[in-house]
């Protein structure tokens, strides 16, 4: 790779500002493009067939805007998608499933090991082919909190407290199986118990790209943009908070299909 990488990462929303907030930590010198595709949200529930669609679309979009690398930030895109995606372009591709999975096998003392995600996710079993055992419950409704900002802090407590009872007591370690639900972590805690770690993707993952790749300075201001695909001030309202400091201008941008991949 070069000294200096410009990175696409995508997602369904806001979700993988977490993950961007942390590569801009660990590569301050590289630069990042990024797409929510909040007007296709959720993904988690969509069929393989449109995930598949949206991903390779979004992809498209972000070698476009002149990405090298890609981050998809999505576990549903990661879950389903990554391998088709492999095979239609030739740009390198990190995901966030295999990172979240080695770490908790590496941390957790009873390999007791729970997992939520989107139902996309959950059905593909992807993180069973890593971890023996797992508990895996689909969390259909925590991305879509998120998205609105987190709204009502009681009805998070009722809604964690149904999707955590079935691993409640029976786990030491936790894969928050979407970028989203960091944001929600402290409810997570509380709800499954501090005994049990919560694993998060996004420092993992930013950390092991830093890990891979040069960290030379430059004169050059990092360049960030940022794109959705829907209402880009509801974005900017949601998203900065999670990205902790004032967000550049949010661009409004369209998506489509190249006819080469129909």
């Amino acid at each position: 790779m070069n000294n200096r990488t410009k990175f696409g990462i995508f997602d369904s929303g806001v979700g993988g500002i977490t993950l961007t907030k942390e590569l801009i930590n660990f590569l301050p010198n590289h630069d990042i493009v990024y797409l929510a595709d909040t007007a296709r949200f959720p993904y988690g529930t969509k069929s393989t067939s449109l995930v598949i669609q949206y991903a390779t679309e979004a992809v498209e979009f972000l070698l476009k805007e002149g990405a090298q690398t890609i981050i998809i930030a999505c576990n549903t895109v990661c879950s389903t998608a990554l391998n088709e995606l492999k095979s239609l372009f030739t740009v390198p591709f990190f995901d966030i499933i295999e990172p979240a999975a080695k770490k908790a096998l590496s941390i957790s003392k009873t390999k007791k090991i729970g997992l939520i995600a989107t139902p996309q996710t959950v059905k593909s079993n992807i993180y069973s082919t890593y971890i023996d055992n797992l508990i895996a419950v689909p969390t259909p409704l925590l991305a879509q909190i998120i998205e609105e900002g987190c709204p009502n802090s009681e009805k998070i407590r009722q809604i964690l407290h149904e999707y955590l009872l079935p691993m409640k007591g029976k786990i030491d370690t936790l894969i928050s199986g979407c970028t989203h639900y960091m944001l929600l972590n402290p409810y997570i805690q509380q709800e499954i118990g501090k005994e049990v770690q919560i694993i998060d993707p996004s420092p993992i993952v930013a950390k092991e790209i830093a890990s891979k790749l040069a960290h030379e300075s430059s004169s050059t201001r990092q360049s960030i943009q940022f794109f959705t695909t829907s209402d880009p001030d509801r974005f900017k309202v949601v998203a900065e908070p999670i990205f902790g400091q004032q967000m550049p201008d949010v661009h409004l941008t369209t998506i489509e299909r190249s006819p080469t991949h129909v």
